[in-house]
Formats: C-alpha cells, structure tokens, sequence
C-alpha cells in the first residue's frame, strides 16, 4: 500500500512539471520583439521617408514637421564644412545660430526610442547647408 502511494505521488509531480513546463513555454512564446529601428540590431518595416532640406544663411527652416507617430529620424549634415544647429522646438522663438544640437559637417543625429521626439525641428546655419533626413 505504502508503494503505491509513493508511486501516485511521483505521477503527480511528474504532472505537475509538465503542467508548469508547458505553461512557462506559453507565456515566453507570446513575447516579441519590438523593431523600432535603433541600433544595429532593430528593423524598421514598410515605408521610410527620405528628404533633404536647404539651409539658407541666418534663415530659421523647419527640418521635421511634427510626427506623433514618429519612431526613428536620422538628420544628417552632408555640406563638406559648415556647421549646421538644431533645435527641437515647437515655436522659432528660441532657434538662434551657434544654439542647440551642434552638426558639424559630416554629422548626424538620430531620432530614437532612447530620445524619442515627436515635435518640431529646426535648422539654421550661419552659411548654406543640405541636410538629409530619413523619417519613419
């Protein structure tokens, strides 16, 4: 009698470790991954908008529009030796020339989920100046 016991009790917590195994298995198997598109190892699906916009001298020009529903913006600084500025701002009031996020020529600054903004940019640039953009 005593070995059947031990015998159904081992059943049982064969059971219940199958029962557990399984159930673990469930709720790691619904987790995915979220592709935002920052960093190397992210990726970013469907459409991308790609532009480009002119920096006149002492000449306050919006860069970005905004975007609620932005997740990645790459600007670029493709002039061979002029400094462009940034100024993420909903309103021009404060864009001023040598302020903000400095873009030496050849620079970029990326748009992500660790600084992820969804208002207005702006550019200015005391000499003419192409920046390029990606959007998503």
């Amino acid at each position: 009698m005593e070995e059947s016991k031990l015998i159904i009790l081992a059943i049982a917590d064969i059971l219940i470790g199958i029962i557990l195994a399984i159930g673990v298995y469930g709720i790691f198997s619904k987790i995915q991954p979220v592709n935002l598109g920052y960093g190397g190892f992210n990726l970013i699906e469907g459409d991308v908008s790609n532009s480009s916009v002119q920096l006149n001298p002492s000449t306050i020009t919006e860069v970005l529009s905004t975007n609620t529903g932005r997740i990645y913006a790459l600007i670029c600084n493709d002039d061979s030796s002029n400094v462009a500025y940034l100024h993420l701002a909903n309103s021009t009031s404060s864009v001023a020339v040598s302020e903000g996020i400095r873009l030496g020529a050849g620079d970029c600054y990326e748009i992500g989920p660790d600084n992820l903004y969804l208002g207005k940019v702006y550019g200015i640039a005391s000499a003419t100046t192409t920046l390029t953009i990606v959007e998503k």
